[in-house]
């Protein structure tokens, strides 16, 4: 339950058709905060699917979850995790509000990138965070994550 957008709400103004949230400063804190944590969030979310998953591949193809160092570890001061099965990983960063999916294939010595989605913040008037798929689709975390192992999966496989 989202209990801040609940609040929010409870707390709009307007009539019929226009509401908006009564603190629009407050909303706009809450959903920035909601966007830095992301990667924090599609993590835990990844690492549930991976013992799920892992649990159920009975060792045909497991899943590796790896979390990427943050700050002054890194040059562009993002974050973000890998998903690796087999010769493939997956790497979803944070990059200023967006979410950068690439995914790469490892054959011998040859590494093989390729840039696979971009996630955009979409904010709604009370603070509810979902991701535009390559300014197409929303969605939630949960979705993000079911999408991130079926790219991993396919990938894997062929």
């Amino acid at each position: 339950m989202d209990s801040e957008w609940l609040k929010n709400l409870a707390g709009a103004t307007g009539s019929g058709k226009t509401l908006a949230a009564s603190d629009p400063a407050a909303v706009e804190k809450l959903a920035a905060a909601r966007v830095a944590g992301a990667i924090h969030d599609l993590y835990a979310e990844a690492q549930e699917c991976c013992e799920v998953f892992n649990e159920h591949a009975r060792g045909k193809r497991s899943v590796n979850l790896l979390r990427l160092p943050e700050g002054p570890a890194r040059k562009d001061g993002g974050e973000g995790f890998m998903l690796l099965m087999g010769r493939v990983q997956l790497l979803l960063e944070r990059k200023g509000p967006l979410l950068e999916a690439t995914i790469v294939h490892v054959d011998g010595y040859i590494r093989q990138q390729k840039a696979l989605h971009k996630f955009a913040p979409h904010v709604d008037p009370f603070g509810s965070l979902a991701w535009a798929m390559d300014n197409a689709l929303l969605m939630s975390n949960e979705l993000i994550i079911k999408r991130l192992f079926e790219d991993l999966a396919r990938a894997a496989l062929s």
